[in-house]
């Protein structure tokens, strides 16, 4: 090519090039997010009388969430309220696409947030758990709440115990030492999470240290909580034996004078035993319906994680 072709050439792609910077909108993809500053008072004119159904919870509890986690959220960029807001909606099910372009937020500012709100519930000591099983007024006050809302004969009841498998991504050999470990016998990638909650639906205790195939019982047992339970020299089960306390769970742990199972079988026909298993799942079948509430509330939970594995989850 000679040099006047050359030029020739370089003329017209230089006026290509300024005919699609001039027309941006025809020719490139449009922008979907602003830079502009997102304040909460768009975040309830964007959801206005569905704010509480958005954020699963009323106006006045979110507020009393946002001041605990204040003090532990960035204070540059999205205000604390929007950036909780965020998660929330996240969690409870709601697209990262979705939320940016209602909220003309970029997707990394979405994931972002979630992320800041996850680790200021963790590190905020009002998300504490407070399950004292070792003080025994706290047990028989346990005791006397599940006894009292299912009129049950058990007064020896503190608690509900069960395990969940939170499904996740398939791992990567470099995240984990045994990829097959977290596939369940429900066919997915999980984490075996085990819970106890109280009569008033309430998780007292959780803990996530188990990968999918790890059994009910072997997961609970590989728990701070579940060795000292299960260990008749520990201060907590003598206590526990001494006032006649127990945990309800199902027929995947083992029986003792701490964790009570029903009678195998169902009973066999002899109705006392028949009876002990019908007041006893009216107690224990409390933690199935919070791990219903929980995946009904937090849509996330129910689905399938995205998230990096992370060593030394509890």
């Amino acid at each position: 090519m000679d040099p006047a072709s050359i030029l020739r050439y370089g003329q017209f792609v230089t006026t290509v090039g300024g005919a699609v910077y001039d027309q941006r909108g025809i020719f490139s993809l449009p922008r979907y997010h602003t830079t502009a500053r997102v304040s909460f008072a768009d975040v309830q004119a964007r959801y206005g009388r569905n704010f509480h159904r958005a954020m699963r919870m009323p106006l006045g509890a979110f507020c009393d969430l946002v001041d605990i986690l204040r003090p532990r959220l960035p204070r540059l960029g999205v205000p604390p309220d929007v950036r909780t807001a965020i998660a929330l909606r996240y969690l409870g099910g709601g697209s990262y696409i979705d939320i940016g372009a209602a909220l003309g937020v970029h997707s990394a500012t979405v994931y972002r947030a979630l992320w800041d709100v996850i680790d200021a519930v963790n590190s905020s000591p009002a998300s504490d758990m407070d399950y004292q099983l070792e003080n025994s007024t706290r047990r028989r006050s346990y005791a006397s709440d599940f006894q009292g809302c299912r009129n049950s004969p058990f007064d020896n009841v503190c608690g509900a115990l069960d395990g969940i498998a939170i499904e996740q991504e398939q791992p990567l050999s470099t995240d984990v030492p045994c990829v097959a470990d977290y596939y369940s016998r429900k066919g997915f990638y999980a984490l075996n999470t085990q819970a106890i909650c109280d009569s008033d639906y309430k998780f007292r205790w959780t803990a996530c240290t188990s990968p999918g195939s790890v059994h009910d019982s072997t997961a609970f047992s590989g728990t701070g909580q579940g060795r000292s339970l299960l260990d008749r020299g520990s201060a907590l089960a003598r206590s526990m034996t001494r006032d006649g306390h127990c945990i309800a769970a199902d027929e995947a742990y083992a029986a003792s004078e701490r964790l009570a199972d029903p009678w195998p079988g169902g009973g066999r026909g002899d109705r006392w035993r028949d009876a002990f298993n019908f007041f006893l799942s009216s107690l224990r079948i409390h933690i199935e319906q919070t791990f219903g509430m929980l995946l009904w509330r937090w849509v996330f939970f129910g689905g399938r994680c995205g998230c990096r594995f992370r060593s030394g989850l509890a």
